[in-house]
């Protein structure tokens, strides 16, 4: 369902506007890089599998694999 069956105009507005004041708010000094080198994608790959548990198993979600793959063809 989408959001702006439920809202009315005003409301959706209203919505966007606190969500950007909130988002820079959060943003507020922060410079994000637009392309992660291959030690940042180490580090959150490594992040996702603590997180896991530090399990063993294999990883097949496709966003991993896909973006391994992105890695070895750069």
């Amino acid at each position: 369902m989408a959001l702006q069956s439920v809202l009315s105009a005003q409301d959706t507005m209203d919505l966007q506007r606190l969500v950007t004041e909130h988002n820079g708010k959060i943003n507020q000094g922060r410079n994000p890089q637009q392309n992660l080198g291959k030690d940042d994608f180490l580090k959150i790959l490594i992040a996702q599998h603590s997180k896991a548990g530090g399990q063993c198993a294999p990883l097949v979600d496709k966003g991993v694999l896909v973006a391994v793959a992105a890695f070895h063809l750069a």
